[in-house]
């Protein structure tokens, strides 16, 4: 089996282009390509790091082992752990203990979003700092498994809005991939307000932010997130990959992603 460690240019050329390897591969990430496929590497938090395999057959036992072993030793030669390990569709590789099943989720990208036919929410800049608390507060009793993380200083914009009371009822976050395009993250909306076309006018605001500035957008949502998958492809969005996630050091605490 011949992989060779692959720039992003080498990897685009391998992987024909991929809309995920052009926004989230840094310009000087690496990764690996050869005849079954490509991964990438993508930098986790503090010293750890994942991995994103893109394969076109499931490799035998001998192949998979190998791969996994040339992703370990690239993690190792950037100084860094392999955390995680993400797979596209049914692709299995030979991971066995201690990797965990995490979760199966999906990657969207939009060039272009559509505007809905009305729009009767007036949203709000939120701060990542000042505002921190407060997001939190609402959105992790909502969703446990809540990415937004205000106060982190990884995000570039955050849109909300507030009943007539001023309070939270919605927001929503532009993070940056490694690339450096906005990935919509932390999307939340109070359970009394759903259904009102809240949910959508926070991801077409976030949406026209990122587009103005980067050309494209990014987003992931968990597979069984149904209702938001189908808000995404109405307003424009397409799904290039499904992803099934494994790990031995959870990406994040809450999630295991």
């Amino acid at each position: 089996m011949s992989w060779r460690v692959s720039d992003k240019d080498g990897l685009l050329v391998r992987s024909g282009d991929d809309p995920f390897v052009r926004c989230e591969v840094a310009p000087d990430g690496v990764g690996l390509a050869g005849p079954l496929g490509w991964a990438v590497l993508s930098p986790a938090e503090r010293d750890r790091a994942g991995a994103v395999v893109v394969l076109d057959v499931e490799p035998d036992e001998a192949r998979g082992r190998d791969l996994v072993r040339r992703l370990t030793s690239l993690a190792q030669d950037e100084g860094r752990r392999l955390a995680w390990i993400v797979t596209e569709g049914g692709i299995e590789l030979p991971l066995g203990e201690p990797w965990q099943f995490g979760a199966h989720w999906v990657w969207m990208s939009a060039t272009s979003v559509s505007s809905p036919p009305e729009n009767r929410w007036s949203l709000i800049e939120l701060d990542d700092d000042s505002d921190a608390e407060e997001i939190a507060a609402f959105a992790v009793p909502i969703n446990p498994l809540f990415e937004g993380d205000p106060g982190q200083g990884r995000t570039r914009l955050w849109l909300g809005a507030r009943d007539a009371s001023g309070t939270l009822i919605a927001c929503g976050a532009v993070h940056e991939t490694p690339a450096g395009v906005g990935h919509l993250a932390g999307v939340v909306v109070a359970p009394e307000y759903r259904r009102k076309g809240l949910g959508r006018a926070i991801v077409l605001g976030l949406s026209r932010a990122v587009l103005a500035s980067d050309g494209v957008v990014t987003l992931s949502a968990y597979a069984d997130n149904t209702s938001a998958i189908r808000l995404y492809l109405g307003l424009g969005y397409r799904l290039e990959h499904a992803f099934v996630s494994r790990f031995r050091e959870p990406r994040r605490a809450a999630s295991g992603q």
